[in-house]
C-alpha cells in the first residue's frame, strides 16, 4: 500500500541469504576441564558455525552456565521455536567436537546438556527500506527500527540502531508538531533530512554486520583460516588505536 520496497542493499536475493540461528543458555552434566571458565570456544565445519561462551556465575551458585549458538542449514528445516535439550544436543554432537560430544564412541569422557535454561531461534538476513519517509494523502509515515532495516545480530547493532532512530526522531518530531502554517515547510524539510540521514546510518550498520559475517563465513570455510583470523584479531587488538576503533564502531558512537 505504501509502495516501499524492503530488500538487501547489495541486491542479494532474499531466498539466498537467510541464516537459521539457535541460541540457548545451558548447564552441562560435567564441569569438564575442556569447558574453560574464562574462554569462549568457536567451532567451524563445512560452513557451519558453533560458539560457546561461559557466563558469569550467579552469586552463591555452583552451576556453570554457558551461552551456546549455532547455525542450522536451511536443508535441515526450521528449528522449533524453543529448541528442546535433545535438539540442542543433537546439533552439538553433529559438529564433531570431541570436547562437547555426548557420544562415548567419540569422546572418552562424554558430556551432555543436563539443563536448558532458555532457548530460541531466529532467521536473519539484511534488508533496508528504500525510503524511510512516505507521504500518503495529507499524512506522513516514518519508518524506524526493524520496520526500516534488519540485519544479522553480528556486533549487537540492531536494538542500538533502532533506539538511535527513536532518539534522533524526538526533537525533529517535536519541531514538526509545534510548527505553524508559516514554518510547516521548514519542519517538513527536517523530517525529510532525518529520513535520509537515518537511512544512511542504517546502510553503514548493515555494511558493518556484513563485514563481520563475512569473516565468520571465511573462518568456517577452512580451519586453517580460523586460526589465522583469530591470530590476526588478537594481534590487532593489542594495538591501542585498533581497540579504540573497534569500540567506536561497535558502540555505535561512530554511526549515531
Amino acid at each position: 500500500m505504501s509502495g516501499v520496497r524492503f530488500s538487501d542493499p547489495d541486491g542479494v536475493p532474499s531466498d539466498n541469504q537467510p541464516a537459521q540461528v539457535v541460541l540457548a543458555d545451558v548447564i552441562f552434566s560435567s564441569d569438564s576441564p575442556d569447558l574453560l571458565k574464562d574462554h569462549s570456544f568457536v567451532f567451524t565445519s563445512d560452513n557451519k558455525f558453533f560458539i560457546i561462551v561461559p557466563l558469569p556465575r550467579e552469586p552463591g551458585s555452583t552451576e556453570a552456565v554457558y551461552r551456546i549458538g549455532f547455525t542450522v542449514p536451511l536443508s535441515a528445516g526450521p528449528p522449533p521455536s524453543n529448541p528442546p535439550t535433545a535438539y540442542l544436543q543433537q546439533h552439538i554432537d553433529g559438529f564433531g567436537s570431541e570436547q562437547l560430544s555426548s557420544d562415548p564412541s567419540v569422546s572418552p569422557n562424554p558430556i551432555y546438556i543436563s539443563k536448558t535454561i532458555w532457548s530460541t531461534r531466529f532467521r536473519t538476513h539484511a534488508a533496508v527500506a528504500d525510503k524511510f519517509l512516505v507521504r500518503m494523502g495529507n499524512g506522513i509515515i516514518l519508518l524506524i527500527g526493524d520496520a526500516a532495516h534488519i540485519h544479522s545480530p553480528a556486533g549487537g547493532q540492531g536494538m542500538n540502531l533502532g533506539i538511535r532512530d527513536a532518539i534522533s526522531l524526538g526533537p525533529v518530531l517535536a519541531a514538526h508538531i509545534a510548527s505553524t502554517d508559516e514554518t510547516r515547510s521548514a519542519s517538513d524539510r527536517l523530517l525529510e533530512e532525518y529520513a535520509v540521514t537515518r537511512r544512511r546510518r542504517a546502510l553503514t550498520t548493515i555494511k558493518l554486520t556484513k563485514r563481520i559475517m563475512g569473516l565468520v563465513r571465511t573462518v568456517g570455510w577452512r580451519q586453517i583460516l580460523t586460526k589465522l583470523s583469530l591470530l590476526v584479531v588478537r594481534l590487532g587488538l593489542k594495538l591501542p588505536f585498533v581497540r579504540r576503533r573497534a569500540a567506536w564502531n561497535l558502540s555505535g558512537l561512530g554511526n549515531r
